[in-house]
């Protein structure tokens, strides 16, 4: 029987608010593995959570977003997985925000 990663939360709920991130920035996963420089299907596997987050990508990944910084990152992590919802939730394009 596999056992589940006390972590598997947390990264899901992650991976929900890079994926929301990303596409608030307007950019594909392709344009954000050419500027990061890593295969197209690490940053898919990051939001999906079949990839463990490495802080130096999640760091440059919130300054690629122009998005919060990592305590406010990880604060909204949190809050997700206290409150059950750890996909992504509503998403709101940056030029549609008011």
């Amino acid at each position: 029987m596999k056992k589940t990663s006390v972590h598997r939360p947390l990264q899901a709920a992650l991976g929900g608010v890079l994926r929301e991130m990303r596409l608030n920035a307007g950019l594909s996963q392709t344009d954000v593995a050419e500027r990061l420089g890593i295969a197209q299907t690490a940053v898919s596997d990051l939001e999906i959570s079949e990839r463990r987050p490495d802080f130096f990508v999640v760091a440059e990944l919130c300054e690629l977003y122009d998005e919060p910084s990592l305590d406010e990152l990880l604060t909204e992590v949190k809050r997700r997985v206290k409150s059950g919802k750890l996909g992504p939730l509503r998403l709101v394009r940056k030029d549609q925000k008011k």
